[in-house]
C-alpha cells in the first residue's frame, strides 16, 4: 500500500510539473540581420503538430538602435478536412549580437488565442533594441493543437 501511495505521489508531482512548464515549443525562427538601417529580412516556419505557419519579418529602424518584428500566423487546410484549432499561448522575441548576448527581449502573452483552420490570420508587432553590428532576431512560439 505504501508503494502505491509513493507511486501515485510521483505521478501527481510529475503531472503538476509538466502543467507548470506550459505548452510546448512549436516553432523556432532565427533571422540573421545586417546592421544597416531600413533592411528587411523574413523567415517562415510551420508550427509543429499541424498545418499552421508562423511568418516573421524583421525591419531595422532608421535610428541604428531598433528593429520592428512583425509576426503573422496563418492556418490553411484543404476543403472538407477536419482539423484542430491551434492555441497560441505565448511568443518570445530576442535580439542577440554575434557573441550571443541578448540586447532586446519581449514576451507576447497572447492569452491562449485560437488560430482557426481557414480562419482569420493573427498578427502581432514588437519593437526591440538591436546592436549596432550584425545580429539575429530569434522568435519562439509556444502553444498546442486542441
Amino acid at each position: 500500500m505504501r508503494a502505491i501511495g509513493l507511486l501515485l505521489s510521483l505521478l501527481l508531482t510529475s503531472s503538476a510539473t509538466a502543467l507548470a512548464a506550459g505548452p510546448p515549443l512549436q516553432a523556432r525562427l532565427s533571422i540573421p540581420m545586417p546592421a544597416e538601417d531600413g533592411v528587411m529580412r523574413y523567415q517562415v516556419e510551420p508550427l509543429e503538430g499541424g498545418g499552421a505557419e508562423a511568418f516573421a519579418v524583421a525591419i531595422n529602424g532608421d535610428n541604428g538602435r531598433t528593429v520592428e518584428v512583425r509576426l503573422k500566423f496563418t492556418y490553411s487546410i484543404p476543403p472538407d478536412t477536419i482539423a484542430l484549432d491551434e492555441i497560441i499561448d505565448r511568443v518570445t522575441l530576442v535580439t542577440v549580437d554575434a557573441s550571443g548576448s541578448v540586447i532586446g527581449s519581449a514576451r507576447l502573452s497572447t492569452g491562449d488565442i485560437n488560430l482557426n483552420p481557414n480562419g482569420p490570420q493573427l498578427t502581432y508587432r514588437a519593437t526591440l533594441y538591436r546592436p549596432e553590428s550584425d545580429y539575429r532576431v530569434r522568435v519562439r512560439v509556444y502553444g498546442n493543437y486542441e
